[in-house]
């Protein structure tokens, strides 16, 4: 693992800084329920910080999640733009389901970047009306039914699209337990009945092996490898509840975690930590802030980063009253943007 990295803590409305510490090896969790020490904090010095920003040439797509609210934030300089390109709707659905853009196409789509295959060419999405998973030509628009997809439970939660298959879980909040595989050719078979799960990348499904655990304690990240059938304890950290939001370049999970933060002026604070887990109790912890606990709901994290996404840059982390901020090896955390949001692309 590597033994630096820069950190950032924002304190809610202060705008200070403290002094960048150093990584830190994960408490390392265990198959049984009881845990293990922890091993004591690696030190290093940090490196001399390079700027990734002050080289970028590309632009960043970003949105509230809805239709007609997305935009491109642009490098060099981080200014946004409003693209009324963005309006756009999943045909015959109500609500909305995300907004990401495709460079393949060079277009706006209605689903979050997690629906749409790796190719940037298909998204699929579930149709109510219909009852059935649909399989959508991101270019021109036409759909096609994948058959043998209907639900008894109702619907499903669509994880991961891939080239030729889909992740899913049972339609319900937070999700039901158990992952499948759907296959465009036809057909859906559950590949595991245990496990809550939070996210799949290339069929590698991250989750935990409970629907929660009680406040103030710690849950376990699970890895579960789709194809050997084979799960592994991957992420904890005592006090912190994590969920996996998005992936880095090479796969490995990004951790958006929290925690309680006492108070501050009578006000409930919580605190957010990002973490890049690059191994099994292995992780950089990437960004770290405390913002006020209302404003979240009873699930998920609090207002703080709303959106996190890996490219070949670094990591983006967009946080809520803050702007975007991008994390690499080279820079460590760079403040990019006045402008947050719901990221659609990688920055290209």
């Amino acid at each position: 693992m590597r033994t630096s990295l820069v950190l950032l803590v924002l304190m809610f409305g202060s705008g200070c800084a403290s002094t960048p510490p150093a990584a830190r090896t994960l408490h390392s969790p265990t198959a049984s329920s009881a845990p293990s020490p922890s091993p004591q904090p690696t030190i290093a010095a940090s490196p001399t910080p390079v700027s990734v920003l002050a080289s970028l040439a590309c632009r960043i797509a970003v949105s509230n999640g809805t239709p007609g609210t997305g935009g491109f934030v642009t490098f060099p300089g981080g200014q946004f733009a409003a693209d009324k390109a963005s309006d756009v709707d999943l045909p015959g659905q109500i609500g909305y389901s995300g907004l990401s853009y495709s460079a393949a196409v060079q277009k706006w789509l209605p689903v979050s970047r997690d629906w749409v295959t790796p190719d940037g060419k298909r998204y699929v999405y579930w149709n109510w009306q219909q009852g059935s998973l649909m399989i959508v030509d991101a270019a021109h628009g036409s759909q096609t039914t994948i058959s043998g997809t209907g639900s008894s439970t109702g619907g499903w939660s669509i994880f991961d699209a891939e080239q030729s298959t889909v992740y899913l879980s049972n339609q319900s909040y937070p999700a039901g337990e158990g992952l499948w595989i759907g296959h465009y050719s036809g057909g859906v078979q559950q590949i595991t009945s245990a496990g809550y799960w939070q996210a799949v990348n290339a069929g590698i499904a991250y989750g935990t092996e409970t629907s929660s655990v009680p406040q103030g304690a710690a849950n376990t990240i699970q890895r579960f490898d789709s194809t050997a059938k084979s799960k592994q304890n991957w992420f904890s950290e005592p006090g912190l509840q994590g969920i996996v939001e998005g992936f880095a370049v090479d796969g490995s999970p990004i951790v958006v975690a929290s925690k309680p933060g006492g108070t501050v002026n009578g006000q409930q604070m919580t605190d957010q930590e990002v973490w890049l887990a690059t191994g099994p109790a292995q992780a950089r912890q990437l960004f770290q802030a405390t913002f006020p606990s209302s404003g979240g709901g009873p699930y998920g994290p609090p207002a703080g980063v709303t959106s996190v996404l890996g490219d070949s840059h670094g990591v983006w982390i967009s946080v809520q009253n803050q702007g975007l901020y991008l994390w690499s090896d080279a820079a460590g955390l760079e403040h990019a943007s006045a402008v947050s949001g719901q990221l659609g692309s990688g920055c290209d």
